[in-house]
């Protein structure tokens, strides 16, 4: 019986658990994506989106890339630099980037280094906001 309690109270709370981080992840929206073809180390997400954003941050697909910097364009005609040096494996996410305010983006220009690329792998780079 004491088994079955502590199952149960173990399954309650990690089911809570994840209704908080869906939660928590519910309020993210998907504002562009874009491919690397590696002809460079530099891309760019054009972004044609008029909501407004506080925070974005970069999700990865299909390859780990080495992030060196992120300059975000706004449509007031100022830029923001992020530098990040981080390596954001196939799958992951940066951590979540506070643009100072709600404005609007128009594209984010974005400098990386290649990581264990073969002819066949294109990452993928998403930009996400909240």
């Amino acid at each position: 019986m004491k088994r079955f309690l502590i199952v149960l109270l173990l399954m309650t709370t990690h089911s809570t658990l994840l209704a908080q981080s869906t939660k928590i992840a519910s309020g993210w929206r998907k504002i562009e994506e874009t491919s690397i073809e590696f002809k460079n180390e530099t891309g760019q997400i054009l972004v044609s989106s008029t909501k407004r954003f506080g925070s974005i941050k970069i999700k990865v697909d299909n390859s780990a890339i080495n992030f060196e910097f992120f300059d975000i364009y706004f449509d007031d005609g100022s830029l923001q630099r992020v530098d990040i040096h981080q390596v954001i494996k196939s799958g992951g996410e940066t951590n979540a980037m506070i643009i100072g305010g709600k404005k609007i983006i128009k594209r984010i220009d974005f400098s990386y280094k290649s990581i264990g690329i073969t002819s066949s792998t294109k990452p993928q780079v998403e930009l996400w906001g909240i």
